[in-house]
Parts: C-alpha cells; structure tokens; sequence
C-alpha cells in the first residue's frame, strides 16, 4: 500500500498530478493551516518513485549544499544517456490586488540573503 498517488505512467503523472495538488492547496485554504513546500516535493518524489519500470533515480543529497530538495536522474538504459534535473519547491506568494506582480519571497532564503538561490546557480 501506498500512500503516494499511483499513475500509470510519467505522462498521466504530468497531466493528473498538478490539479491534485491544487486540490491539496485547497484543503490547505479551508483549515487554515499552511503546508509545506516540503510536502508537495514528498508526494512528487513518492509518486515518481512508484511509476511503472525501474529507470528513474531520485537523489536527495544534502539541501544546504545544493540548495536543492532533490535530483531527479532521468537515464536511457540502451545509449547511457541522462539528465538530471534539480528541484526546489517555492511557493509563489500572490499580490493582493495584481497576480502579475506576485513574488518567490523565499528566494531570499536563508535570512534574506540568497544563499539557497546562489548555491542552486552554482549548481
């Protein structure tokens, strides 16, 4: 049993996982209790690791070296080929009155200096 999404594939993840979470972020309107960046990364990692086949490596090396919750390693088994992509959930914060003007306010991140946002440059 899992308590991670199941999907058929990486495209019925793709198209099926983002109205789920904005239903996860619905909940989190009505009981007025913020969930984490953290959170949403969990359900990712959890619903990428239990797609069908065994071709895709998640990595979670240390955040505060990468600035990133984790890599996904993506490889074609036959030619060796492989991307990796890192991944680092931030919640947009919306402006009052102009969704066009709204912010990444925890870019900033740590102690509104920006190291996170430097170290995943770096990367």
């Amino acid at each position: 049993m899992t308590i991670a999404p199941i999907f058929s594939s990486s495209c019925d993840l793709a198209n099926r996982l983002p109205v789920m979470i904005a239903e996860f972020l619905d909940i989190e309107q009505r009981l007025k209790r913020r969930f984490r960046e953290d959170s949403i990364t969990d359900i990712l990692i959890a619903s990428i690791l239990s797609l069908p086949g065994n071709d895709v490596v998640v990595l979670t090396p240390p955040e505060a070296k990468t600035g990133g919750d984790f890599d996904l390693v993506i490889v074609e088994l036959a030619s060796g080929e492989a991307v990796q992509f890192r991944i680092q959930a931030k919640r947009l914060t919306p402006h009052k009155h102009d969704w066009m003007t709204s912010s990444y306010t925890e870019l900033a991140h740590p102690h509104n200096n920006g190291g996170q946002s430097q170290a995943l440059l770096r990367g």
